[in-house]
């Protein structure tokens, strides 16, 4: 980069030497971990590294909030800015200040970084690399090179004898025709010469910023090198910040996708072996219509699926005859069609989920600015910033009461979900099982329930349920603690482990 180039800094320097010389500094802060900034009588100069190169900028002074900031330097504040020194063909200046304080900025790439000197003794060090704490101000000297360059016939050749030139003045040598005999303090002559006069050149090249001498198609001219460096940096800061943004949250969606993609398909095995075995109540049905092939104490029994002619293999509880088993059965198969429905209903939000991932992709790789990146977030619930007594206060579920245990019932998704944050991590969470429905809390307030308000509680929930007109539902319950709410779920559900399940008749009113 051109604007790292030991001859473009001692322009540079040269140029900030005009601004500074004979003015006092306010300030001397930090705002990030690459953000340093020197506040003076006249304006505010920056340097943010990024990706291990330093970049320059004049910023505004009422842009930075004084909170954020973190000083650099406390001896400094106040101090007049007597000189700027330029160290030839180093990429380092200083500032030298007023008590024998001396500001030496490195700009060595991944090595930058901004030293504060008290005589020749090293104080303090931005980028935190203690080591270089140990350096001393008198270490930084330009060791002339008087040799001639008469070898030279091509740029190749010209580079290696002299790696600091500017790339970017190739034409111009190469328009020259590498004069000889020119030594190498000749070549930083005229180096200096074209880059203190400027004017400097900054364009867009495929996505690309670059600031040069030569001009460029659709390229901004300027006659200042600091306007020119500050036009770069700010450009090239804010199309690589767009680039990173743009590549995470193109990421970030594509891992999402990936989630959705394995789940769909988890769902949909899911769901073909559901249509592809026996129902529950066709099992009930096989094993009805064979009450006298066995008693007790089979765990397996073979018979004919006379539903699809072929024999089948059902699984039993030994301590039960075939007609408990079937019973069970029957039961279970209750709930059966429901399952399958949601499961039906599952592969289909999912698709259209992972439909909609696929179309936002698609746009974050053609956005073309930082307004294209913005994404939709949910608010977040304001109960989140409360107290679980002012939660309480807020949630407007419904409320009941028995024997000094306080009962909670959400009317809704949204109130289920508030339901969940409030309650602490020993209160009983309970919910009908298989079916839509509300969710329930029991505040046990260090005491534990008996079981009637267990079963009290379950009986609540099954009435704010779909199970509402069976004659026993049943209701799965579980310490709040065992209880889990991802992101990635839909407002009301939960993820549950360790449930256990209590058999109830739904709550009547009255």
């Amino acid at each position: 980069m051109f604007h790292l180039n030991a001859i473009f800094i001692e322009q540079f320097a040269s140029v900030l030497l005009k601004k500074l010389q004979n003015t006092n500094i306010i300030t001397c802060y930090s705002s990030s971990k690459d953000d340093w900034f020197l506040e003076w009588e006249g304006g505010i100069f920056q340097i943010r590294f990024y990706q291990k190169n330093p970049f320059f900028l004049f910023p505004d002074s009422d842009r930075f909030l004084k909170r954020n900031r973190l000083l650099f330097g406390r001896g400094i504040k106040g101090l007049r800015m007597l000189d700027v020194i330029v160290y030839k063909c180093e990429r380092c200046f200083a500032l030298k200040l007023e008590n024998d304080f001396t500001l030496l900025f490195k700009l060595f790439g991944a090595m930058s970084d901004i030293l504060l000197f008290e005589g020749d003794d090293c104080l303090q060090s931005f980028r935190k690399q203690h080591q270089e704490l140990n350096d001393k101000l008198s270490d930084f000297k330009f060791q002339s090179n008087e040799r001639t360059i008469s070898d030279a016939s091509n740029w190749d050749e010209f580079r290696k004898m002299l790696p600091w030139f500017p790339i970017e003045l190739k034409y111009f040598v190469i328009e020259l025709g590498f004069p000889t005999p020119w030594t190498a303090q000749d070549w930083l002559q005229f180096a200096e010469d074209k880059v203190s006069k400027g004017p400097f050149f900054v364009w867009n090249s495929n996505g690309e910023w670059r600031i040069s001498l030569k001009a460029a198609s659709g390229s901004d001219s300027f006659e200042d090198i600091s306007s020119a460096v500050d036009f770069f940096s700010k450009n090239y800061l804010s199309t690589h910040s767009f680039q990173n943004q743009k590549e995470q949250q193109i990421n970030e969606k594509n891992r999402y996708l990936k989630l959705l993609v394995a789940k769909l398909k988890q769902k949909e095995s899911e769901l073909n072996k559901a249509i592809k075995r026996l129902s529950y109540s066709q099992q009930a049905d096989i094993l009805m219509a064979n009450l006298s092939s066995v008693t007790k104490g089979v765990r397996e029994i073979e018979l004919l699926d006379f539903y699809h002619n072929t024999p089948v293999v059902l699984t039993l509880k030994p301590e039960l005859n075939l007609q408990q088993n079937a019973a069970i059965l029957y039961r279970k198969s209750k709930n059966e069609h429901i399952a399958r429905v949601k499961l039906q209903e599952t592969v289909v939000a999912l698709k259209k989920q992972i439909s909609e991932v696929e179309r936002a992709v698609e746009l974050l790789r053609t956005a073309e600015n930082l307004s294209d990146l913005k994404m939709e977030k949910e608010p977040k619930s304001r109960s989140n910033n409360l107290k679980p007594a002012q939660q309480a206060e807020k949630t407007k579920g419904r409320r009941f009461e028995k024997e000094g245990f306080e009962i909670l019932v959400g009317r809704n998704a949204f109130e289920n979900d508030e339901l969940l944050q409030m309650a602490s991590k020993n209160d009983i969470w309970l919910h009908a099982r298989g079916v839509k429905g509300s969710h329930v809390i029991i505040r046990c307030k260090r005491q534990n329930p008996p079981d009637y308000i267990i079963e009290f509680a379950a009986s609540l929930a099954a009435h704010f349920s779909e199970a509402r007109g069976n004659k026993l539902a049943p209701v799965i319950f579980v310490e709040r603690k065992f209880v889990r709410k991802s992101k990635k779920l839909a407002t009301g559900q939960v993820m549950v482990e360790r449930e256990k399940v209590v058999m109830v008749k739904p709550w009547v009113k009255g």
